[in-house]
């Protein structure tokens, strides 16, 4: 079963210029679901129309088997969500922000408590949150989002602006919030080496469409055994000149980029280019990753 199926949602913010172009979605019930994607690519929009900050223009939106128009209230009140970045009271404590959003949601003193304990913010709860670092208010906003304890959470870029301690912390928190609520968390990122550390499941969008759509084991398949030989000269035309018989290369900001099947053919090529008088200056590999995957889907 899929918490949210989108189909052949379209939407423009100026007259012919497509944001999301008949994106088709489906987020299944329980994953944690990586939604990629370069800034601008549509993510945001996307999860803006899910939660009806946006109207539906074209297509549609369904969340818990459920159309949102006619039903914003209940599937609002099963879902939490931060989208984009969090807005608070810094006068007010944390804990004094977490109650005004208590009231809103009908949530308990247990639940506020145990969403504070979840984000490890018991200890500074009395804090006022005009002191708190962009770390501590990003896993603010995700204990006001998860207070009520909901059964589909939306978190947009949570890493964005952390240090890479933060962003560690982000992604062990949200592994921990699917292993121990057994919510369904849909999560947005244009950083695939991140998400693939705790996502079940993933969708990539660029320029308004999605490009591919499947389990991250899915999406491992679509690696290349290949990899890439990078070698650096004095000469790199003529290099390219004599690789380019052997191999597929290309010229990227002064470096040569070979793809190989194996990592025996560095000393063939080598060898080769010293014999035709080329020095070389550096050779090494670089394996091909989910990354470099992701940026070739996207580029």
């Amino acid at each position: 079963m899929n918490i949210i199926d989108i189909k052949n949602l379209s939407y423009e913010f100026t007259k012919g210029i497509k944001v999301l172009d008949d994106v088709n979605l489906g987020i299944p019930k329980g994953s944690v679901f990586g939604f990629l994607g370069p800034n601008g690519a549509g993510k945001t929009t996307t999860l803006r129309l899910i939660l009806g900050l946006l109207n539906i223009q074209s297509g549609s939106v369904n969340v818990f088997g459920k159309e949102f128009s006619g039903n914003r209230n209940e599937i609002l009140s099963r879902t939490g969500s931060l989208i984009e970045s969090p807005s608070f009271y810094p006068h007010l404590t944390a804990y004094e922000n977490m109650t005004v959003y208590r009231h809103l949601y009908g949530s308990s003193e247990t639940d506020l408590m145990n969403a504070l304990e979840t984000v490890k913010l018991t200890g500074v709860k009395d804090k006022k949150v005009g002191t708190y670092s962009l770390g501590m208010k990003q896993r603010l906003a995700i204990a006001i989002a998860i207070q009520h304890r909901p059964e589909l959470l939306i978190l947009d870029e949570p890493g964005n602006g952390l240090d890479p301690q933060g962003i560690i912390e982000m992604r062990e928190l949200i592994k921990s919030l699917s292993a121990d609520s057994g919510s369904t968390i849909l999560v947005s990122s244009h950083i695939l080496s991140e998400v693939e550390k705790f996502a079940t499941h993933t969708a990539i969008i660029n320029k308004g469409k999605i490009i591919f759509q499947g389990s991250v084991s899915e999406l491992d398949l679509l690696k290349s055994d290949d990899v890439t030989l990078i070698v650096r000269t004095e000469d790199n035309q003529k290099a390219v000149s004599l690789i380019e018989k052997l191999h597929k290369c290309k010229i990227e900001e002064g470096e040569i980029f070979i793809m190989c099947t194996d990592k025996t053919r560095s000393a063939e090529i080598n060898k080769m280019l010293l014999n035709n008088g080329v020095v070389v200056s550096e050779i090494y590999y670089r394996k091909n990753t989910l990354e470099n995957l992701f940026i070739e889907l996207t580029s």
